[in-house]
Protein backbone atom coordinates (compact mmCIF):
# COMPACT_ATOMS: atom_id res chain seq x y z
CA UNK A 1 0.00 0.00 0.00
CA UNK A 2 2.82 2.37 0.91
CA UNK A 3 4.64 1.56 -2.37
CA UNK A 4 1.58 2.42 -4.48
CA UNK A 5 1.13 5.77 -2.71
CA UNK A 6 4.82 6.53 -3.17
CA UNK A 7 4.62 5.84 -6.92
CA UNK A 8 1.52 8.01 -7.22
CA UNK A 9 3.31 10.85 -5.44
CA UNK A 10 6.24 10.48 -7.78
CA UNK A 11 4.03 10.71 -10.87
CA UNK A 12 2.20 13.71 -9.42
CA UNK A 13 5.54 15.40 -8.77
CA UNK A 14 6.70 14.73 -12.33
CA UNK A 15 3.42 16.03 -13.74
CA UNK A 16 3.64 19.25 -11.71
CA UNK A 17 7.31 19.70 -12.64
CA UNK A 18 6.66 19.25 -16.36
CA UNK A 19 3.66 21.57 -16.17
CA UNK A 20 5.77 24.29 -14.57
CA UNK A 21 8.40 23.91 -17.25
CA UNK A 22 5.75 24.18 -19.96
CA UNK A 23 4.21 27.24 -18.33
CA UNK A 24 7.65 28.83 -17.89
CA UNK A 25 8.56 28.21 -21.49
CA UNK A 26 5.22 29.52 -22.69
CA UNK A 27 5.66 32.71 -20.70
CA UNK A 28 9.34 33.01 -21.59
CA UNK A 29 8.80 32.81 -25.30
CA UNK A 30 5.62 34.88 -25.39
CA UNK A 31 6.06 38.13 -27.24
CA UNK A 32 4.92 41.59 -26.21
CA UNK A 33 2.52 43.59 -28.37
CA UNK A 34 3.20 47.32 -28.53
CA UNK A 35 1.20 50.09 -30.15
CA UNK A 36 2.82 53.46 -30.96
CA UNK A 37 0.31 56.30 -30.98
CA UNK A 38 0.60 59.46 -33.11
CA UNK A 39 2.72 62.13 -31.42
CA UNK A 40 1.11 65.53 -30.82
CA UNK A 41 2.89 68.75 -31.78
CA UNK A 42 2.72 71.75 -29.44
CA UNK A 43 3.80 74.64 -31.66
CA UNK A 44 2.32 77.58 -33.50
CA UNK A 45 3.70 75.97 -36.68
CA UNK A 46 2.42 72.44 -36.02
CA UNK A 47 1.62 71.77 -39.70
CA UNK A 48 5.11 72.80 -40.75
CA UNK A 49 6.65 70.20 -38.43
CA UNK A 50 4.07 67.46 -38.92
CA UNK A 51 6.65 65.38 -40.82
CA UNK A 52 8.55 64.93 -37.52
CA UNK A 53 5.44 63.57 -35.79
CA UNK A 54 4.83 61.15 -38.68
CA UNK A 55 8.44 59.98 -38.65
CA UNK A 56 8.83 59.24 -34.93
CA UNK A 57 6.38 56.29 -34.76
CA UNK A 58 8.05 54.82 -37.86
CA UNK A 59 11.54 55.15 -36.36
CA UNK A 60 10.45 53.76 -32.99
CA UNK A 61 8.68 50.83 -34.71
CA UNK A 62 11.80 49.98 -36.68
CA UNK A 63 14.05 50.14 -33.61
CA UNK A 64 11.75 48.35 -31.14
CA UNK A 65 10.61 45.49 -33.40
CA UNK A 66 12.27 42.14 -32.71
CA UNK A 67 11.43 38.46 -32.25
CA UNK A 68 10.17 39.26 -28.75
CA UNK A 69 8.49 42.62 -29.32
CA UNK A 70 5.85 43.00 -32.00
CA UNK A 71 4.62 46.37 -33.17
CA UNK A 72 1.03 46.94 -34.31
CA UNK A 73 0.97 48.38 -37.85
CA UNK A 74 0.86 52.15 -37.50
CA UNK A 75 -1.59 52.68 -40.42
CA UNK A 76 -3.99 50.15 -38.82
CA UNK A 77 -3.70 51.97 -35.50
CA UNK A 78 -4.31 55.38 -37.09
CA UNK A 79 -7.28 54.04 -39.04
CA UNK A 80 -8.89 52.62 -35.88
CA UNK A 81 -8.23 55.84 -33.93
CA UNK A 82 -9.92 57.96 -36.59
CA UNK A 83 -12.81 55.56 -37.09
CA UNK A 84 -13.62 55.24 -33.39
CA UNK A 85 -12.85 58.76 -32.09
CA UNK A 86 -10.12 57.49 -29.79
CA UNK A 87 -8.74 60.15 -27.41
CA UNK A 88 -5.77 60.17 -25.07
CA UNK A 89 -7.69 58.79 -22.10
CA UNK A 90 -7.30 55.65 -20.02
CA UNK A 91 -10.72 54.38 -21.14
CA UNK A 92 -9.89 54.78 -24.83
CA UNK A 93 -6.43 53.30 -24.33
CA UNK A 94 -8.01 50.15 -22.91
CA UNK A 95 -10.49 50.02 -25.81
CA UNK A 96 -7.64 50.34 -28.31
CA UNK A 97 -5.55 47.76 -26.48
CA UNK A 98 -8.38 45.24 -26.40
CA UNK A 99 -8.97 45.56 -30.16
CA UNK A 100 -5.30 45.01 -31.10
CA UNK A 101 -4.38 42.81 -28.08
CA UNK A 102 -1.77 45.38 -26.99
CA UNK A 103 0.29 45.07 -23.80
CA UNK A 104 1.79 48.56 -23.87
CA UNK A 105 1.02 51.83 -25.64
CA UNK A 106 3.68 54.43 -26.39
CA UNK A 107 2.56 58.01 -26.97
CA UNK A 108 3.85 61.51 -26.46
CA UNK A 109 4.17 65.03 -27.75
CA UNK A 110 6.69 67.35 -29.37
CA UNK A 111 7.13 70.78 -27.84
CA UNK A 112 8.92 73.54 -29.77
CA UNK A 113 10.49 76.28 -27.65
CA UNK A 114 12.56 78.65 -29.74
CA UNK A 115 14.96 76.52 -31.78
CA UNK A 116 14.72 73.59 -29.35
CA UNK A 117 12.45 70.59 -29.81
CA UNK A 118 11.51 68.60 -26.70
CA UNK A 119 10.27 65.07 -27.33
CA UNK A 120 8.25 63.67 -24.43
CA UNK A 121 7.35 59.95 -24.46
CA UNK A 122 5.15 57.81 -22.19
CA UNK A 123 4.58 54.08 -21.74
CA UNK A 124 1.03 53.08 -20.79
CA UNK A 125 0.62 49.61 -19.22
CA UNK A 126 -2.70 47.96 -20.05
CA UNK A 127 -2.49 45.57 -17.08
CA UNK A 128 -1.79 48.36 -14.59
CA UNK A 129 -4.13 50.80 -16.37
CA UNK A 130 -1.68 53.67 -15.92
CA UNK A 131 1.46 55.32 -17.27
CA UNK A 132 4.46 53.42 -15.93
CA UNK A 133 7.27 55.45 -17.48
CA UNK A 134 7.99 58.95 -18.82
CA UNK A 135 11.00 60.14 -20.80
CA UNK A 136 12.12 63.43 -22.33
CA UNK A 137 14.86 64.19 -24.89
CA UNK A 138 15.88 67.45 -26.57
CA UNK A 139 17.11 68.26 -30.08
CA UNK A 140 18.35 71.59 -31.43
CA UNK A 141 16.70 72.53 -34.73
CA UNK A 142 14.24 70.56 -36.83
CA UNK A 143 16.78 67.94 -37.93
CA UNK A 144 15.95 65.11 -35.58
CA UNK A 145 18.97 62.84 -35.40
CA UNK A 146 18.07 59.18 -35.98
CA UNK A 147 20.54 58.08 -33.30
CA UNK A 148 18.65 60.18 -30.74
CA UNK A 149 15.47 58.26 -31.53
CA UNK A 150 17.36 54.95 -31.39
CA UNK A 151 18.72 55.81 -27.96
CA UNK A 152 15.18 56.61 -26.86
CA UNK A 153 13.95 53.27 -28.23
CA UNK A 154 16.70 51.45 -26.31
CA UNK A 155 15.52 53.10 -23.10
CA UNK A 156 11.89 52.25 -23.82
CA UNK A 157 12.77 48.67 -24.73
CA UNK A 158 14.74 48.11 -21.52
CA UNK A 159 11.80 49.39 -19.48
CA UNK A 160 9.35 47.09 -21.27
CA UNK A 161 11.64 44.05 -21.02
CA UNK A 162 12.09 44.73 -17.29
CA UNK A 163 8.35 44.19 -16.85
CA UNK A 164 8.75 40.57 -18.06
CA UNK A 165 11.38 38.85 -15.80
CA UNK A 166 11.10 35.38 -17.49
CA UNK A 167 12.28 36.88 -20.77
CA UNK A 168 15.41 38.36 -19.17
CA UNK A 169 16.64 34.90 -18.13
CA UNK A 170 16.53 33.65 -21.69
CA UNK A 171 17.76 36.84 -23.32
CA UNK A 172 20.52 38.02 -21.03
CA UNK A 173 23.22 36.35 -23.16
CA UNK A 174 21.75 37.43 -26.51
CA UNK A 175 22.69 40.55 -28.42
CA UNK A 176 19.12 40.96 -29.69
CA UNK A 177 18.10 42.73 -26.49
CA UNK A 178 19.79 45.92 -27.64
CA UNK A 179 18.82 47.66 -30.84
CA UNK A 180 21.71 48.24 -33.26
CA UNK A 181 22.84 51.84 -33.54
CA UNK A 182 22.44 53.52 -36.90
CA UNK A 183 25.75 53.91 -38.68
CA UNK A 184 26.64 57.54 -39.17
CA UNK A 185 25.37 60.20 -36.79
CA UNK A 186 24.76 62.75 -39.52
CA UNK A 187 21.73 60.97 -40.98
CA UNK A 188 18.48 62.71 -40.28
CA UNK A 189 15.00 63.16 -41.64
CA UNK A 190 14.97 66.05 -44.08
CA UNK A 191 11.96 68.07 -45.08
CA UNK A 192 11.92 69.53 -48.58
CA UNK A 193 9.36 72.34 -48.50
CA UNK A 194 8.18 74.77 -51.15
CA UNK A 195 10.53 77.75 -51.21
CA UNK A 196 13.49 75.80 -49.79
CA UNK A 197 16.63 75.23 -51.85
CA UNK A 198 15.58 71.59 -52.14
CA UNK A 199 12.70 72.16 -54.54
CA UNK A 200 12.47 73.60 -58.06
CA UNK A 201 9.33 73.33 -60.20
CA UNK A 202 9.13 73.37 -63.94
CA UNK A 203 6.33 75.19 -65.72
CA UNK A 204 2.94 73.48 -65.54
CA UNK A 205 2.00 71.52 -68.69
CA UNK A 206 -1.50 70.63 -69.83
CA UNK A 207 -1.09 66.87 -70.01
CA UNK A 208 -1.07 63.85 -67.71
CA UNK A 209 2.36 62.40 -67.02
CA UNK A 210 2.24 58.62 -67.34
CA UNK A 211 5.95 57.88 -66.79
CA UNK A 212 9.21 59.82 -66.47
CA UNK A 213 12.96 59.22 -66.82
CA UNK A 214 15.78 61.74 -66.40
CA UNK A 215 19.50 61.49 -67.18
CA UNK A 216 22.17 62.03 -69.81
CA UNK A 217 20.47 60.90 -73.01
CA UNK A 218 22.52 63.11 -75.34
CA UNK A 219 26.20 64.04 -75.19
CA UNK A 220 25.56 67.38 -73.47
CA UNK A 221 23.33 68.45 -70.61
CA UNK A 222 20.54 66.62 -68.84
CA UNK A 223 17.46 65.35 -70.62
CA UNK A 224 14.11 64.14 -69.36
CA UNK A 225 11.59 62.06 -71.24
CA UNK A 226 7.90 62.33 -70.43
CA UNK A 227 5.29 59.79 -71.48
CA UNK A 228 1.77 61.17 -71.72
CA UNK A 229 -1.42 59.50 -72.91
CA UNK A 230 -0.78 60.63 -76.48
CA UNK A 231 2.98 61.03 -77.02
CA UNK A 232 6.55 60.64 -75.85
CA UNK A 233 8.29 64.01 -75.33
CA UNK A 234 12.05 64.55 -75.00
CA UNK A 235 13.17 67.73 -73.20
CA UNK A 236 16.41 69.38 -72.21
CA UNK A 237 16.11 69.94 -68.46
CA UNK A 238 18.05 72.57 -66.52
CA UNK A 239 18.52 72.47 -62.77
CA UNK A 240 16.74 75.83 -62.65
CA UNK A 241 13.58 74.08 -63.87
CA UNK A 242 13.60 75.21 -67.49
CA UNK A 243 12.24 72.72 -70.04
CA UNK A 244 13.27 72.94 -73.69
CA UNK A 245 11.44 70.62 -76.04
CA UNK A 246 13.69 68.65 -78.40
CA UNK A 247 11.36 66.14 -80.06
CA UNK A 248 8.25 64.06 -79.61
CA UNK A 249 6.93 60.71 -80.77
CA UNK A 250 3.21 60.35 -81.39
CA UNK A 251 1.49 57.33 -79.86
CA UNK A 252 -1.27 55.38 -81.56
CA UNK A 253 -4.78 55.87 -80.11
CA UNK A 254 -5.67 54.06 -76.85
CA UNK A 255 -2.04 53.55 -75.88
CA UNK A 256 -1.16 53.49 -72.19
CA UNK A 257 2.58 53.93 -71.46
CA UNK A 258 3.65 52.21 -68.27
CA UNK A 259 7.44 52.59 -68.49
CA UNK A 260 10.15 54.77 -70.11
CA UNK A 261 13.89 54.45 -69.53
CA UNK A 262 17.34 55.26 -70.96
CA UNK A 263 19.67 52.57 -72.27
CA UNK A 264 23.16 52.88 -73.80
CA UNK A 265 23.23 51.10 -77.20
CA UNK A 266 26.78 52.13 -78.13
CA UNK A 267 29.68 54.14 -76.74
CA UNK A 268 28.15 57.52 -77.57
CA UNK A 269 24.49 56.75 -78.16
CA UNK A 270 21.48 55.99 -75.97
CA UNK A 271 17.98 54.85 -76.77
CA UNK A 272 14.62 55.14 -75.05
CA UNK A 273 12.90 51.96 -73.94
CA UNK A 274 9.11 52.21 -74.12
CA UNK A 275 6.61 49.73 -72.71
CA UNK A 276 2.92 50.37 -73.24
CA UNK A 277 -0.39 48.54 -73.10
CA UNK A 278 -2.84 48.77 -75.98
CA UNK A 279 -6.15 46.91 -76.31
CA UNK A 280 -5.06 44.23 -73.88
CA UNK A 281 -1.64 43.72 -75.48
CA UNK A 282 1.81 44.59 -74.13
CA UNK A 283 4.02 46.40 -76.67
CA UNK A 284 7.66 47.40 -76.15
CA UNK A 285 10.23 48.98 -78.45
CA UNK A 286 13.21 51.37 -78.64
CA UNK A 287 13.36 54.99 -79.82
CA UNK A 288 16.47 56.98 -80.83
CA UNK A 289 17.02 60.71 -81.33
CA UNK A 290 17.94 61.32 -84.97
CA UNK A 291 17.68 64.45 -87.11
CA UNK A 292 15.81 66.31 -84.35
CA UNK A 293 13.22 63.52 -84.17
CA UNK A 294 12.46 60.43 -82.11
CA UNK A 295 12.33 57.44 -84.45
CA UNK A 296 11.73 53.75 -83.82
CA UNK A 297 14.88 51.66 -83.68
CA UNK A 298 13.44 48.19 -83.12
CA UNK A 299 10.34 46.26 -83.98
CA UNK A 300 7.56 45.75 -81.44
CA UNK A 301 8.09 43.16 -78.72
CA UNK A 302 5.15 41.68 -76.79
CA UNK A 303 7.02 41.66 -73.49
CA UNK A 304 7.43 44.00 -70.53
CA UNK A 305 10.78 45.81 -70.75
CA UNK A 306 12.69 47.70 -68.09
CA UNK A 307 16.27 48.96 -67.67
CA UNK A 308 17.77 47.72 -64.39
CA UNK A 309 21.08 48.00 -62.55
CA UNK A 310 21.84 44.40 -61.55
CA UNK A 311 24.83 43.32 -59.43
CA UNK A 312 27.63 42.04 -61.65
CA UNK A 313 25.80 42.99 -64.84
CA UNK A 314 25.42 46.76 -64.60
CA UNK A 315 22.64 48.46 -66.56
CA UNK A 316 20.84 45.82 -68.61
CA UNK A 317 17.54 45.44 -70.43
CA UNK A 318 15.23 43.08 -68.55
CA UNK A 319 12.24 41.55 -70.32
CA UNK A 320 9.31 39.64 -68.87
CA UNK A 321 6.65 37.58 -70.61
CA UNK A 322 3.04 38.58 -69.82
CA UNK A 323 0.84 35.79 -68.48
CA UNK A 324 -2.85 35.24 -67.86
CA UNK A 325 -4.04 36.41 -64.49
CA UNK A 326 -6.94 36.06 -62.09
CA UNK A 327 -9.23 38.93 -61.06
CA UNK A 328 -8.26 41.15 -58.16
CA UNK A 329 -9.01 44.53 -56.64
CA UNK A 330 -8.02 47.79 -58.29
CA UNK A 331 -7.49 50.39 -55.63
CA UNK A 332 -4.87 51.27 -53.06
CA UNK A 333 -5.70 52.63 -49.61
CA UNK A 334 -2.86 53.29 -47.19
CA UNK A 335 -5.09 52.75 -44.14
CA UNK A 336 -6.63 49.35 -44.91
CA UNK A 337 -4.39 46.31 -45.27
CA UNK A 338 -5.37 44.15 -48.20
CA UNK A 339 -7.48 46.86 -49.81
CA UNK A 340 -5.01 47.19 -52.63
CA UNK A 341 -5.29 44.32 -55.08
CA UNK A 342 -2.32 44.60 -57.44
CA UNK A 343 -0.48 41.43 -56.51
CA UNK A 344 3.15 40.53 -56.95
CA UNK A 345 3.48 38.27 -60.01
CA UNK A 346 0.03 39.18 -61.23
CA UNK A 347 0.96 39.65 -64.87
CA UNK A 348 4.64 38.66 -64.99
CA UNK A 349 6.02 35.40 -66.36
CA UNK A 350 9.54 34.19 -67.19
CA UNK A 351 12.11 36.96 -67.07
CA UNK A 352 15.32 37.32 -69.10
CA UNK A 353 18.20 39.72 -69.68
CA UNK A 354 18.23 41.01 -73.26
CA UNK A 355 21.20 42.26 -75.31
CA UNK A 356 20.89 44.86 -78.05
CA UNK A 357 22.36 43.82 -81.40
CA UNK A 358 23.72 46.92 -83.20
CA UNK A 359 23.97 45.24 -86.59
CA UNK A 360 20.35 44.07 -86.73
CA UNK A 361 18.67 46.59 -84.36
CA UNK A 362 17.09 43.72 -82.45
CA UNK A 363 16.96 42.44 -78.88
CA UNK A 364 18.52 39.05 -78.18
CA UNK A 365 17.48 36.96 -75.19
CA UNK A 366 20.41 35.86 -72.98
CA UNK A 367 20.27 34.64 -69.39
CA UNK A 368 17.14 33.94 -67.36
CA UNK A 369 16.57 35.74 -64.06
CA UNK A 370 15.19 33.02 -61.80
CA UNK A 371 14.77 35.38 -58.85
CA UNK A 372 11.86 36.95 -60.73
CA UNK A 373 9.75 33.80 -60.68
CA UNK A 374 6.12 34.93 -60.21
CA UNK A 375 7.25 38.45 -59.37
CA UNK A 376 6.07 41.48 -61.30
CA UNK A 377 8.96 43.21 -63.07
CA UNK A 378 7.93 46.70 -61.96
CA UNK A 379 8.09 47.99 -58.39
CA UNK A 380 11.24 46.04 -57.48
CA UNK A 381 14.93 46.50 -56.62
CA UNK A 382 17.55 43.72 -56.70
CA UNK A 383 20.80 43.98 -54.79
CA UNK A 384 22.55 43.90 -51.42
CA UNK A 385 19.44 45.14 -49.59
CA UNK A 386 20.50 44.03 -46.10
CA UNK A 387 24.18 45.00 -46.40
CA UNK A 388 25.37 41.45 -45.62
CA UNK A 389 26.98 40.73 -49.00
CA UNK A 390 23.98 38.74 -50.25
CA UNK A 391 21.59 39.84 -52.99
CA UNK A 392 17.85 39.97 -52.36
CA UNK A 393 14.80 41.10 -54.26
CA UNK A 394 12.78 43.94 -52.73
CA UNK A 395 9.18 44.30 -53.89
CA UNK A 396 5.81 45.71 -52.87
CA UNK A 397 3.27 43.30 -51.44
CA UNK A 398 -0.44 43.28 -52.30
CA UNK A 399 -1.03 45.87 -49.60
CA UNK A 400 1.93 48.13 -50.36
CA UNK A 401 4.25 46.65 -47.72
CA UNK A 402 7.95 46.26 -48.56
CA UNK A 403 8.97 42.60 -48.90
CA UNK A 404 12.48 41.11 -48.97
CA UNK A 405 12.66 37.88 -51.00
CA UNK A 406 15.68 35.56 -50.99
CA UNK A 407 17.17 33.67 -53.95
CA UNK A 408 14.87 30.72 -53.23
CA UNK A 409 11.77 32.85 -53.64
CA UNK A 410 10.99 32.88 -49.91
CA UNK A 411 9.72 36.10 -48.33
CA UNK A 412 11.98 36.69 -45.31
CA UNK A 413 10.71 40.13 -44.30
CA UNK A 414 7.49 42.13 -44.64
CA UNK A 415 7.52 45.73 -43.40
CA UNK A 416 4.71 47.40 -41.48
CA UNK A 417 4.69 50.73 -43.31
CA UNK A 418 2.73 50.93 -46.55
CA UNK A 419 3.91 52.63 -49.73
CA UNK A 420 2.82 52.66 -53.36
CA UNK A 421 -0.50 53.70 -54.76
CA UNK A 422 0.08 53.56 -58.51
CA UNK A 423 -2.01 55.69 -60.89
CA UNK A 424 -1.09 53.41 -63.81
CA UNK A 425 -3.35 50.61 -64.96
CA UNK A 426 -3.07 48.00 -67.68
CA UNK A 427 -5.64 45.80 -69.41
CA UNK A 428 -4.50 42.18 -69.72
CA UNK A 429 -5.75 38.76 -70.79
CA UNK A 430 -9.21 37.92 -69.49
CA UNK A 431 -9.63 34.25 -70.36
CA UNK A 432 -7.66 31.22 -71.45
CA UNK A 433 -4.52 33.20 -72.14
CA UNK A 434 -6.09 34.82 -75.23
CA UNK A 435 -5.44 38.52 -75.73
CA UNK A 436 -8.54 40.66 -75.38
CA UNK A 437 -9.51 42.69 -78.45
CA UNK A 438 -10.99 45.60 -76.49
CA UNK A 439 -10.59 47.08 -73.03
CA UNK A 440 -14.05 45.81 -72.15
CA UNK A 441 -12.94 42.22 -72.75
CA UNK A 442 -9.85 42.53 -70.56
CA UNK A 443 -9.19 42.84 -66.85
CA UNK A 444 -7.72 46.07 -65.52
CA UNK A 445 -4.84 46.00 -62.99
CA UNK A 446 -2.64 48.50 -61.25
CA UNK A 447 1.04 48.63 -62.16
CA UNK A 448 3.04 48.42 -58.88
CA UNK A 449 4.37 51.79 -57.73
CA UNK A 450 8.00 52.62 -58.39
CA UNK A 451 10.91 51.55 -56.20
CA UNK A 452 14.53 52.42 -56.96
CA UNK A 453 17.93 51.90 -55.40
CA UNK A 454 20.63 54.46 -54.60
CA UNK A 455 24.10 53.62 -53.28
CA UNK A 456 25.17 56.08 -50.58
CA UNK A 457 28.61 55.67 -48.96
CA UNK A 458 28.65 52.05 -50.11
CA UNK A 459 25.22 51.29 -48.63
CA UNK A 460 22.09 50.68 -50.68
CA UNK A 461 19.24 53.10 -49.99
CA UNK A 462 15.73 52.37 -51.17
CA UNK A 463 13.81 55.22 -52.78
CA UNK A 464 10.06 54.63 -52.86
CA UNK A 465 7.10 56.84 -53.67
CA UNK A 466 3.79 56.98 -51.87
CA UNK A 467 0.53 58.33 -53.21
CA UNK A 468 -1.97 59.06 -50.45
CA UNK A 469 -5.72 58.60 -50.12
CA UNK A 470 -7.71 58.33 -53.28
CA UNK A 471 -10.35 61.01 -53.57
CA UNK A 472 -13.67 59.32 -52.85
CA UNK A 473 -15.47 60.82 -55.84
CA UNK A 474 -12.71 60.02 -58.32
CA UNK A 475 -11.90 56.34 -57.75
CA UNK A 476 -12.35 55.47 -61.40
CA UNK A 477 -9.58 57.91 -62.32
CA UNK A 478 -7.23 56.46 -59.69
CA UNK A 479 -6.59 59.99 -58.47
CA UNK A 480 -4.64 60.60 -55.26
CA UNK A 481 -4.78 63.81 -53.26
CA UNK A 482 -1.06 64.07 -52.35
CA UNK A 483 2.27 62.29 -52.73
CA UNK A 484 5.65 61.95 -51.07
CA UNK A 485 8.95 60.15 -51.65
CA UNK A 486 11.05 58.40 -49.01
CA UNK A 487 14.66 57.25 -48.78
CA UNK A 488 14.95 54.13 -46.62
CA UNK A 489 17.95 52.18 -45.30
CA UNK A 490 18.05 48.72 -43.72
CA UNK A 491 19.27 48.74 -40.09
CA UNK A 492 19.25 44.98 -39.30
CA UNK A 493 15.70 45.19 -37.95
CA UNK A 494 13.77 46.99 -40.66
CA UNK A 495 13.82 50.03 -42.92
CA UNK A 496 14.26 53.47 -41.39
CA UNK A 497 14.02 56.77 -43.30
CA UNK A 498 17.08 58.85 -44.12
CA UNK A 499 14.89 61.56 -45.54
CA UNK A 500 11.38 62.30 -46.67
CA UNK A 501 10.12 64.71 -49.27
CA UNK A 502 7.29 66.72 -47.79
CA UNK A 503 3.93 65.69 -49.35
CA UNK A 504 2.70 67.90 -52.18
CA UNK A 505 -0.72 68.12 -53.81
CA UNK A 506 -1.40 65.69 -56.65
CA UNK A 507 -0.05 62.22 -57.37
CA UNK A 508 3.38 61.09 -58.50
CA UNK A 509 3.60 59.28 -61.84
CA UNK A 510 7.17 58.24 -61.05
CA UNK A 511 10.59 59.63 -60.24
CA UNK A 512 14.14 59.46 -61.55
CA UNK A 513 17.54 59.91 -59.88
CA UNK A 514 20.27 61.62 -61.91
CA UNK A 515 23.65 63.34 -61.56
CA UNK A 516 24.64 66.78 -62.80
CA UNK A 517 28.17 67.98 -62.05
CA UNK A 518 28.93 67.04 -58.45
CA UNK A 519 25.26 67.09 -57.46
CA UNK A 520 22.76 64.27 -57.07
CA UNK A 521 19.15 65.10 -57.96
CA UNK A 522 15.70 63.56 -58.02
CA UNK A 523 13.04 64.50 -60.58
CA UNK A 524 9.43 63.75 -59.63
CA UNK A 525 6.68 63.72 -62.27
CA UNK A 526 3.64 65.18 -60.50
CA UNK A 527 0.11 65.26 -61.87
CA UNK A 528 -1.41 68.19 -60.02
CA UNK A 529 -4.85 67.42 -61.47
CA UNK A 530 -5.90 64.86 -64.11
CA UNK A 531 -8.53 67.24 -65.49
CA UNK A 532 -12.16 66.54 -66.33
CA UNK A 533 -14.78 67.30 -68.96
CA UNK A 534 -14.60 70.96 -67.95
CA UNK A 535 -10.96 71.41 -66.90
CA UNK A 536 -7.57 70.69 -68.43
CA UNK A 537 -4.98 68.42 -66.77
CA UNK A 538 -1.96 69.98 -65.08
CA UNK A 539 1.43 68.32 -64.63
CA UNK A 540 4.92 69.49 -63.74
CA UNK A 541 8.35 68.14 -62.74
CA UNK A 542 9.67 68.82 -59.25
CA UNK A 543 13.47 68.72 -58.89
CA UNK A 544 15.09 68.00 -55.52
CA UNK A 545 18.77 68.10 -54.67
CA UNK A 546 19.82 65.14 -52.56
CA UNK A 547 22.54 65.89 -50.02
CA UNK A 548 25.52 63.54 -50.08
Amino acid sequence: MFKIIKNKSFFIFIFIFLSLIFIFKKNAFAYVNIGIMPYKIVSTHNKKYSYIARSIPLLLSSSLASNDIRIVRYPDLVSYIKGNNINFSSKDFLKLSKHFKINYLIFGRIIKIGDTFILQSNIFSVVRDKIIYRNSIQALGSKFIVNDINRLSNILKKKIVSMHPPKIFLLKNKTTVSVPEVVGGSMFIKQFAKGDDGLVRTAVKEYIIQAISTGKFLSKGIQTVIATRHRIILYNLSISGKLTKLAQHELSPRSNVIYVGFYRISKDHRALIITKAKLGMIISYMLVYKNDSLVKLTKNYNIFLRVMDLPGLGNVIVGQNPISVSPSGRYFNDYVIGQNGYPIGQFGGKTYVYRFNNSTDTLIKTRRLTFYNNITLYGTVYGNIKGNGKNYLLALSNSGNLMIIDNKGKTIYTGQKTYGGSPLQVSVSSFGGDLSSTYADGLIYNIPAQIDGLYHNGKLEIIVLKNYKQAASLHNLNYYIKNSIFSLTWNKVGFYPRWEIKPVTGYSAGFSIFKEGNGLYLSDGIVETPGSMFTKPKSYIAIYKIEN
